[in-house]
This record gives C-alpha cells, structure tokens and sequence, in this order.
C-alpha cells in the first residue's frame, strides 16, 4: 500500500449550506411578540388566514398593527358579538340526531 493515497473525510458527501446575501426575513417588520405561528404580523406576512381581520374588517373597525396592541373598546365588542351570535348551519347533538331519525323512520 502506498502512502500517497488521498483520505476522504465524511464530511464530502454533506451538502455544503450556502451563504445567503440577502436576507429577505431581516427586512420584514417583525412584532413586539417576537413572531412565531400564532403572530398576526408573521401570518398576514406571509398570507394566512386572520380571524379577527375577518371580524373586524366586516365591522368597519381598524386592523391592531401587532400581538400586543391591545384591543380598543368597538374591537372587543365585534369580537365577542361574533362569538356570541348563533351560527346558521349548527350541529346537532348525537341525541337530538338519534330522536331525529327516530321520528323519520316511525312516519
């Protein structure tokens, strides 16, 4: 065996990571909050869907610019009116469907 051969490190088969020169998070407003799944700052960055944009949009009220903005008095008062209101398509219960078929069979 000859001395002259090359040794080959593990590390040849990796990918190597590649520099980025521009990073396009830096520039991005990030949230008191700090980001994150649940940030509104970092859904509507990348297009998700908000529910309190929804509610507040559809009231006419002004969007809060971060997580921890707090919600002014007409905000508040949208959001629990919608979570109060009685939904158009509710479910019934298990129980309230059984007697349902019940009475349909029975005809």
């Amino acid at each position: 065996m000859s001395d002259n051969k090359k040794k080959r490190s593990t590390s040849k088969f990796y990918p190597q990571k590649k520099r980025m020169k521009n990073n396009s998070l830096s520039k991005k407003p990030l949230c008191k909050c700090g980001g994150g799944q649940s940030c509104i700052v970092d859904r509507r960055s990348v297009g998700d869907w908000v529910h309190e944009d929804d509610v507040f949009l559809s009231a006419g009220l002004p969007l809060r610019k971060n997580c921890m903005q707090p919600y002014y008095e007409n905000q508040e008062k949208a959001l629990k009116n919608f979570m109060t209101q009685p939904m158009e398509y509710e479910q019934l219960s298990l129980l309230d469907r059984w007697t349902e078929d019940l009475k349909s069979t029975n005809l």
